[in-house]
């Protein structure tokens, strides 16, 4: 295991700047979407975790997470967001679970059989104890790569819902990163590279207004001035009883 190899997703290499590019794409992405005004389409994704009023069902399933502790600048930008576009959203993301996804695992979207889902996270649960075994013995190797820069880019959602985006502020943040994330592709093999993101509220089930539209890109079309440092060690296996209730099963650290 070495995390600061050369990076490649799913048998194609990838190197610093191609990923940059693919954040950057990403976003735009997004941006084009609201001040294109094409048709917005309700996803049976959201239906599944949101209500028409705004609550949220009850969505289950395990990730990978970085807890973000530094939560004051979120909480303010969450709280501009509700202010200007909120009759668009639903319930406001508790900054109590603020995180930053590295690697999603199983969930009602993907597995449908409450009884497969129950036993595939019980399997991904062990499969992930066991890379964090190897993990902690690699960085008591190698303890000053424990830490990995990221910056804010700017926003990424829509229709979904409104997440900040960040991008590793270096070469080898993105090398660290990134091969931490494909160290757990061998439990579920996810298609797209990982984009780092700090979720803030989700949209409404429903089509906003063309001038709520224009809000939205308006709200979202200035980069937050944003830097985070994660700390590996706090990586944790997390599991979620709908989008806005994590529970934390264990972290790395608890293998060191």
């Amino acid at each position: 295991m070495k995390l600061l190899k050369d990076v490649n997703h799913n048998g194609t290499r990838l190197d610093y700047s191609d990923y940059l590019k693919y954040l950057e794409g990403e976003k735009n992405s997004s941006l084009r979407f609201l001040q294109e005004q094409t048709h917005w389409p309700i996803i049976p994704d959201l239906t599944k975790k949101v209500t028409k009023s705004g609550t949220y069902r009850p969505f289950r399933g395990d990730t990978l997470i970085f807890p973000v502790k530094e939560r004051e600048a979120f909480v303010e930008i969450q709280r501009k967001l509700y202010r200007d576009v909120g009759e668009s959203l639903a319930a406001p993301l508790d900054p109590e679970y603020f995180h930053i996804t590295l690697h999603d695992l199983n969930n009602e979207i993907d597995i449908h059989n409450k009884n497969k889902l129950s036993e595939l996270m019980s399997r991904s649960g062990n499969d992930v104890k066991r890379l964090f075994k190897k993990l902690a013995t690699y960085f008591k190797k190698y303890p000053d790569q424990e830490k990995i820069k990221l910056k804010a880019i700017g926003f990424i959602g829509p229709p979904i819902g409104i997440a900040v985006l960040f991008a590793p502020s270096g070469e080898r943040d993105f090398k660290l990163l990134l091969n931490l994330f494909n160290t757990f592709q061998s439990i579920v093999n996810l298609v797209d590279p990982l984009k780092p993101h700090l979720s803030l509220g989700y949209f409404l089930p429903e089509e906003p207004t063309k001038e709520i539209k224009l809000q939205i890109s308006k709200a979202l079309s200035t980069t937050p001035k944003i830097e985070l440092e994660l700390d590996i060690a706090e990586l944790e296996y997390s599991e979620f009883t709908d989008m806005n209730h994590y529970t934390t099963k264990f972290k790395l650290k608890d293998f060191g």
